[in-house]
């Protein structure tokens, strides 16, 4: 445990601190070891250097090496009676600011404030300076000073509380209670309840049930109990539904038409009872076939599975076919604020004052100013004479947003009348169905076993 020392007239006095211990039990400690009545001299202060310790403070808080010396100083009487501003709250009453000297002691102190506040007071008062708390009756020969009170602070009070009063008609129930609970002491007889039998009715049972039970009792004796499970078994391989076909409501995603012909605008409206893909799903989306599995354990192996070795050359050439993708057409989709989409298709080695100029021209007014943006990363795009493909990076489809401070409407008569509705995406093809066939084609059967594998008979 971290030890102190005291110096007091040339003699030393050591303490052992707890965790808990603070400057202001050291101080008495050390009055005491020392036989100085505290009751006859005025203050006492603990000195490290000529640095003044705060007494509320705890010793490992206080910055103190271990086996540190310390000082015991003596100070005159109101020499060092420092003025300062004490807020006294008393809880769950009130408070009061007053301004007091730091020679005054606190029993003296929270008596008088209590008097002209008209608080009631008693012996089993406690008082709270910082983290240190006291009964008023010890503090009575204690100055603020002492406490270690240098600066404004606050001092809780914490008064006698007086005992709730019954009222005179929650005695006079219980009393009434009381009485009655007296007079009626015999026991009550209770004459026992007869029950009727219940009968339960017959519960009609699934031919599934049925057969399920008869395959656990007596085995399948018969092809008639094969029959249900062998229906249920087929109902649960059938590929998952889609959401068109599940909730009868096609989700409406927009589709780019073939061969467009090049700077013809078109525009799209989103219909107002717009179903979302999340409303629209249900617990029969969620479950993979057959199909599924197989393609995510090929994605999976395709991912860990890098192929043969290559050298840095055929890897980049590799690279190089993949990446370059060759760009003829660039179809430029544009959202307008009322969630319209003007689709335009441009040639690659078109600039983007081309697309600025055509969108001009779309607009109700050529006076409505407008920006372009990327829809990510959110960047603004300027009416420059870059080209889409290979100066700003354009692909085949590209989404842009454009935003301005116009109200609305935006897009001229002529184009809104050729306007078409979001369409529906195409029926699922039976592609998933060839996939799944190829898939088990290309898994291979299981092999014999080696001979180098077989164990002798030996």
């Amino acid at each position: 445990m971290p030890s102190v020392r005291v110096q007091y007239d040339y003699a030393e006095f050591t303490y052992i601190s707890q965790p808990s211990t603070v400057l202001h039990d050291i101080l008495m400690a050390a009055l005491q070891h020392f036989k100085i009545n505290s009751a006859t001299t005025q203050e006492w202060r603990l000195m490290h250097g000529d640095r003044e310790l705060a007494l509320y403070m705890r010793h490992s808080q206080s910055n103190l090496p271990a086996g540190t010396l310390i000082k015991l100083v003596k100070v005159a009487k109101g020499s060092d009676g420092r003025i300062v501003s004490i807020k006294f709250q008393a809880m769950g009453v009130g408070s009061s600011v007053r301004k007091i000297a730091t020679n005054t002691f606190v029993g003296e102190a929270v008596k008088e404030v209590c008097s002209a506040e008209g608080w009631k007071i008693g012996p089993d008062c406690n008082v709270a300076i910082f983290s240190k708390t006291e009964v008023l009756e010890e503090l009575e020969n204690v100055t603020f000073a002492e406490m270690g009170v240098s600066e404004d602070v606050v001092v809780r009070l914490r008064l006698p509380t007086e005992p709730v009063k019954k009222p005179k008609k929650i005695n006079s129930i219980v009393k009434a209670l009381k009485t009655s609970s007296s007079t009626s002491s015999s026991p009550v007889q209770r004459s026992p309840v007869q029950r009727s039998p219940v009968q339960k009715s017959p519960i009609p049972r699934s031919p599934v049930q049925r057969s399920t039970e008869t395959t656990s009792r007596n085995g399948p004796s018969s092809s008639e109990s094969k029959e249900p499970l062998h229906e249920s078994k087929h109902e649960s391989e059938k590929p998952s539904h889609t959401p068109k076909e599940e909730s009868g409501t096609p989700l409406h995603t927009p589709t780019r038409e073939p061969n467009k012909p090049l700077h013809s605008p078109s525009v799209y409206i989103p219909e107002s009872n717009h179903v979302s893909a999340g409303d629209a799903t249900e617990e029969m989306d969620y479950e993979l076939s057959e199909a599924d599995v197989m393609r995510y354990q090929q994605m999976l192996s395709a991912r860990v599975n890098h192929g043969p070795l290559m050298t840095r050359r055929l890897r980049e050439e590799l690279n190089a076919e993949k990446h370059s993708v060759t760009v003829e057409r660039c179809n430029i989709r544009v959202r307008l604020p009322d969630l319209k989409l003007l689709d335009v298709s441009f040639d690659k080695d078109d600039t983007m004052h081309n697309v600025y100029d055509l969108i001009s021209r779309t607009l109700i007014s050529p006076d409505i100013s407008f920006a372009l943006f990327q829809s990510y990363p959110h960047k603004k795009l300027e009416d420059s004479n870059a080209k889409l493909v290979s100066g700003l990076g354009f692909g085949s489809n590209t989404l842009l947003l454009l935003d301005t401070t116009h109200p609305g409407p935006y897009l001229k008569q002529e184009i809104l009348k050729k306007a078409k509705p979001v369409s529906q995406p195409t029926s699922p093809s039976n592609d998933s169905k060839t996939d799944a066939d190829s898939v088990k084609r290309k898994i291979n059967p299981m092999k014999k076993i080696p001979k180098w594998m077989k164990l002798s008979k030996k």
